[in-house]
């Protein structure tokens, strides 16, 4: 299983890197400036300011990364070898190569498929509609 994780983990932490650093030096530093005349320190301003602007980043972030760890299917081919450590994924293409064209038996495999991508995305849906700084600093 560490196999298929740190791969995984590997891709998807220099993406959100990458994705989350780029959007928070966009960030505007009046915010910071004025939560530090209000008297924050350091860490306030991270935790009261920054990471609340940043959540739509970071939903932005763990909805990419777990899609790609999700579909998957090359790193799972490589290395789950054994069928009782297959992923969903894997098993679809099994199904599809074993089994033909049963429609039926298709459409109900995709939709077993499709119902966790869909949970994550109901759940993550209010920070990406969301503005990412809308309105935060007029001028």
């Amino acid at each position: 299983m560490f196999s298929v994780i740190l791969p995984q983990v590997a891709g998807n932490l220099s993406f959100a890197i990458i994705v989350l650093t780029g959007y928070i030096r966009s960030l505007p530093i009046e915010l910071e400036e004025a939560a530090f005349m209000e008297g924050c320190g350091p860490i306030q301003i991270f935790f009261r300011v920054i990471v609340p602007l940043t959540k739509p980043s970071f939903a932005t972030v763990a909805i990419f990364s777990f899609l790609w760890s999700y579909n998957d299917l090359f790193t799972q081919m490589f290395f789950l070898r054994r069928p009782d450590i297959m992923a969903i994924t894997r098993l679809l293409n099994e199904l599809t190569s074993n089994e033909g064209t049963d429609y039926g038996l298709m459409a109900a495999a995709v939709s077993l498929v499709v119902v966790p991508v869909m949970i994550v995305y109901i759940f993550m849906q209010k920070y990406i509609i969301k503005g990412m700084t809308a309105g935060a600093v007029k001028g």
